[in-house]
């Protein structure tokens, strides 16, 4: 159960992350840019020409929009940005204020499948450059800008790159306050053996929620698993039976500040 727990959770963890609903994730703290969605509904595939702006986020042109869908990490996006090669703050950039100290996570990768390239990070308040190496491989890659407010400029001075989403959050030190004793919660799908089979409804216990619908279900079922001398232990596990959306077929429980997660 565990290891099947585990593919199921890590993805929802993720999808809580960088979940492209812009109604939702974008607050005066935490905004998230993820193109071709509500966010950029005007975008046609092609090279920007112009400079435009969306929700507060600048591409200047020279970018290359790609509208084709893509599943990263069992998320999908339908469509991404391609940086400019040999772009610079005054081409072929993107353009975002913060208002401080924010952690900006990337969610994409290099464009080629060998070579690591770096997205540059150019911010006003205090005149400086970072380089964040992407791989080959799509992931959340996040630089931790500390400073005063400011714009931000995104491009690439060497090859290029292809982002799904950026989504820029303020960074609060209280977030990082160490836990008391005593905070662990644990859920465990033997517990509640109540529930079995397929869920058409939303289903709620010890403050965990599974998200369902009579045409999305999710299923709670049993497997063989572990010989013991008497037989197999049958162990409970959560299918989420399908693809993942928002408003159904995902997982959502509490955590505190600064909490670790184990599956």
């Amino acid at each position: 159960m565990k290891k099947r727990i585990a593919g199921i959770i890590l993805t929802l963890v993720y999808a809580f992350i960088c979940m492209c609903i812009a109604a939702d994730a974008n607050t005066s703290s935490e905004r998230t840019w993820c193109f071709r969605d509500f966010t950029f509904p005007s975008l046609e595939q092609g090279y920007t020409t112009d400079s435009v702006t969306f929700n507060g986020l600048t591409l200047n042109s020279g970018l290359f929009v790609h509208n084709g869908k893509g599943k990263v990490k069992n998320l999908y996006f339908e469509g991404s940005i391609y940086t400019k090669a040999n772009g610079s703050r005054n081409d072929g950039f993107m353009k975002f204020s913060v208002n401080g100290s924010t952690d900006i996570h990337i969610l994409g990768k290099s464009k080629s499948d060998t070579e690591d390239r770096n997205l540059t990070f150019y911010t006003t308040a205090d005149g400086r450059t970072y380089d964040l190496k992407m791989t080959h491989v799509t992931d959340d890659y996040i630089y931790k800008y500390r400073g005063a407010a400011g714009d931000v400029y995104l491009y690439t001075a060497g090859g290029g790159v292809r982002i799904y989403s950026i989504t820029a959050k303020d960074y609060n030190a209280g977030e990082y306050a160490e836990l008391g004793e005593g905070t662990k919660r644990i859920w465990d799908f033997e517990d509640y053996t109540e529930y079995s089979g397929s869920i058409t409804e939303n289903i709620s216990f010890n403050d965990m929620e599974i998200k369902a619908t009579a045409e999305n279900p999710v299923i709670i079922d049993t497997q063989n698993s572990d010989k013991e001398p008497y037989g197999y232990l049958k162990h409970r596990y959560v299918n989420l039976a399908g693809r993942l959306q928002y408003g159904y077929r995902y997982i959502t429980f509490p955590v505190n500040k600064n909490s670790d997660i184990y599956i």
